[in-house]
């Protein structure tokens, strides 16, 4: 019996000391992960200031792999993902803020979105975007940004029928064009005004009055689908701004109102979202 007692004891022990052995294990595994996940991040980020994009992406979809892809990870990837898409955020803000077309016009969007060059690769970073849990001011003004863009990118594949890179008098639209390559009217339009769909233009328009508050005149501003009231402090050019994805909406609805009623003043609405003539 005691002899028995001994080896249940000592089984005991050793059976404690695996699984303490185990937790240690798991413990200091899990710590250079961080560490690991750290590094690359840091990684990423440089190579992102470096405008090395394919490779930040890399970077960053290593250090995902290390625990998990934590807010770090998944805006380093939005980041890297919209660079090799071929947005620039100063270009875009340049374009949106200081071209000739008025600031508030849904065409200063259509403008802007010229520069994207993979409008999957935009769409990946909204996704990643989604993701976050915690979201700062520039998370906020990317994800607007690039939402907006899309959606006119989108509508350019659409209805620019003679591809030259605008919605004109030339151009063949009608209430089913192109419905074979593209989405149709109706799928475009339902997802823009939805209310929690990842390109939603009234969630766009939230996150760019909250990126762009902070300085400037005291303004309130309405969403576009829900009506809801935002008031805080916006330089005129950054109102602009926010204005221009309202009138984007707004001109959506409009056309809308006329799909399957009236081809010409559908075809009308449509031209006027990016100013051509």
């Amino acid at each position: 019996m005691n002899r028995l007692r001994l080896c249940l004891i000592t089984v005991t022990i050793i059976a404690s000391a695996l699984t303490v052995g185990c937790n240690s294990f798991e413990a200091v595994n899990q710590s250079l992960n961080e560490t690991d996940r750290t590094t690359l991040v840091n990684e990423g980020n440089i190579a992102l200031d470096e405008g090395r994009f394919a490779g930040a992406l890399e970077l960053f979809e290593r250090a995902a792999t290390k625990g998990g892809a934590n807010d770090e990870c998944l805006r380093g990837r939005a980041s890297a993902l919209a660079g090799l898409g071929g947005f620039d955020l100063f270009t875009v803000l340049d374009i949106m803020q200081n071209s000739t077309i008025p600031g508030d016009s849904p065409g200063t969007i259509f403008a802007a979105a010229k520069v994207v060059k993979d409008r999957e690769k935009i769409d990946e970073a909204v996704s990643d975007l989604w993701q976050l849990s915690n979201l700062n001011a520039g998370d906020r003004l990317l994800k607007s940004l690039l939402v907006s863009l899309s959606a006119a990118g989108e509508i350019l594949e659409k209805y620019d029928t003679n591809f030259n890179g605008r919605l004109d008098k030339y151009d063949e639209i009608d209430f089913d064009t192109r419905d074979e390559k593209t989405r149709t009217w109706s799928e475009i339009y339902n997802e823009l005004i939805s209310l929690n769909a990842q390109r939603s233009l009234e969630l766009a328009f939230e996150n760019m009055a909250r990126a762009l508050d902070g300085r400037g005149e005291s303004w309130v501003l309405i969403s576009p689908v829900q009506g809801n009231r935002y008031s805080g402090l916006f330089s005129r050019a950054n109102r602009n701004s926010v204005l221009a994805l309202v009138n984007f909406v707004d001109n959506l609805e409009t056309a809308d109102v006329y799909f399957e009623n009236s081809k010409t003043r559908f075809k009308d609405t449509i031209m006027a979202l990016d100013g051509a003539d």
